[in-house]
């Protein structure tokens, strides 16, 4: 398939990406274990390598922004204030950094290279609508995840607040357990709750 994926193409992958979240997230809550490392074990399982995310590169800028925090994870080792950090010694920041934060380590860097959204000047509305759509999707698997193996149960609505260019950015989510919470709680619809944020904001 070559070109751009049509609507209906969006849609069935949309559906069945939530049922396949729905098989990790049960898989959470049975094993106990972090939804990254089921994830990985699935991929080295059939073979497949998974590495759309380079967390060794977002840990060179992570390193860069927490220079101290990060220097000071290695204990005996003095590297000056200006000195360029060399690569053995970020080989080494990376490790204890992996070490001090063993299972939650690429949820970090994940969310630190979102968050920080290196500026690049003003986004398109496309480059903005795919940019929503990531960060939404993001959070669904995280308050899905936390209610799957915790019980922890969420409502959130999310929003664009650029007039007239975000007009079409708008989500809203409730984990199984939270379900109908607007309609019960609040007396709205899904789109009413989204129409009050983008007034609000």
């Amino acid at each position: 398939l070559v070109g751009r994926r049509t609507d209906e193409v969006n849609v069935l992958l949309e559906e069945n990406f939530k049922a396949i979240d729905g098989i990790f997230n049960d898989l959470v809550a049975k094993t106990g274990l972090p939804l990254q490392q089921v994830s990985h074990a699935y991929h080295k399982a059939r073979g497949r390598i998974h590495s759309a995310f380079n967390h060794w590169n977002t840990y060179g800028h992570y390193l860069k922004v927490n220079r101290k925090q990060e220097l000071r994870r290695l204990g005996n080792i003095e590297v000056a204030d200006a000195a360029q950090i060399t690569p053995a010694i970020r080989a080494e920041c990376y490790k204890a950094f992996r070490a001090a934060f063993p299972d939650t380590w690429q949820e970090i860097l994940e969310t630190f290279e979102q968050v920080e959204v290196r500026s690049v000047g003003p986004q398109t509305v496309s480059q903005r609508t795919q940019e929503f759509s990531k960060i939404w999707r993001k959070v669904v698997t995280t308050v899905d995840t936390a209610a799957a193996k915790h019980g922890f149960e969420a409502v959130f609505i999310i929003c664009g607040k650029v007039v007239n260019q975000d007009t079409s950015l708008g989500y809203i989510h409730e984990t199984p357990g939270a379900e109908s919470f607007w309609q019960t709680r609040c007396r709205a619809d899904k789109d009413a709750m989204i129409g009050h944020l983008k007034a609000h904001v």
